[in-house]
């Protein structure tokens, strides 16, 4: 049961660090959801470098799993 938990966990982390990676910055970044003082470039480069750290993640998780 863990491992079909572990096995969902790393497909959605992945599949939302392609996500964050393929979309256009317009259908990641809400303009009304800015930071004070944010721009729509910092934000952007935000999310993308957040969608890096889930794939990383995922790929960790999938390491750690099933070939350790």
């Amino acid at each position: 049961m863990l491992d079909l938990i572990m096995i969902v966990c790393i497909i959605v982390m992945v599949g939302s660090g392609l996500a964050y990676l393929i979309l256009p910055a317009d259908k990641l970044v809400k303009q009304d959801k800015l930071k004070n003082g944010e721009t729509f470039e910092d934000a952007a480069k935000r999310i993308r470098k957040s969608g890096i750290l889930y794939l990383a993640l995922g790929g960790l998780f999938f390491l750690v799993h099933f070939v350790i």
